[in-house]
């Protein structure tokens, strides 16, 4: 397991993490209960969620393909997810990974930051200042492109607020 990034900025957090294998689902185990992680939201398979999900953490599949932006309707689901998790009082930091932790994690990290109120730029800049090597030139262009309120969850009755 390489390093986790936490994200925190403007009422989210999340912790970026590569994808856990079998053989070190024990450190992740650790490393969420330090941060109090409550929620994974995992964007490939192949590996045992069982421990995660034994431990009180819900899971959410979110996959799209490796390399590129995420398709609508996983954008609308991961904003719902978004929503739901922080409209409680002082939540963890949603855990959230790809495969490596470098491409689809970061990239719906930061439509979370620009639905928050950070633009595109100071969103992939701030996260890659924290998780260096993230996001391909496919993935900042459609950061770059996002329109924030375009992925209202439902939950909100059309308000994000975050």
């Amino acid at each position: 397991m390489s390093g986790a990034s936490l994200i925190e900025k403007n009422k989210v957090a999340f912790l970026i993490v590569e994808c856990p294998q079998d053989e070190n689902t024990e450190q992740y185990l650790e490393l969420f209960k330090q941060h109090d992680v409550q929620r994974m939201i995992s964007i490939v398979s192949g590996y045992n969620k069982q421990p995660f999900e034994n431990a009180g953490i819900s899971i959410n599949d979110l996959l799209f393909d490796d390399g590129s932006a995420p398709p609508r309707e996983i954008l609308a689901e991961f904003m719902e997810i978004v929503h739901d998790h922080f409209k409680g009082t002082s939540p963890g930091p949603i855990a959230i990974h790809c495969q490596s932790g470098l491409g689809r994690a970061p990239v719906l990290v930061a439509v979370a930051l620009i639905e928050s109120g950070i633009s595109a730029f100071d969103a992939c800049t701030f996260i890659r200042k924290i998780r260096r090597g993230c996001f391909n030139n496919n993935q900042i262009k459609f950061l770059y492109g996002y329109k924030p309120g375009s992925y209202k969850p439902k939950s909100s009755g059309g308000c994000i607020a975050m």
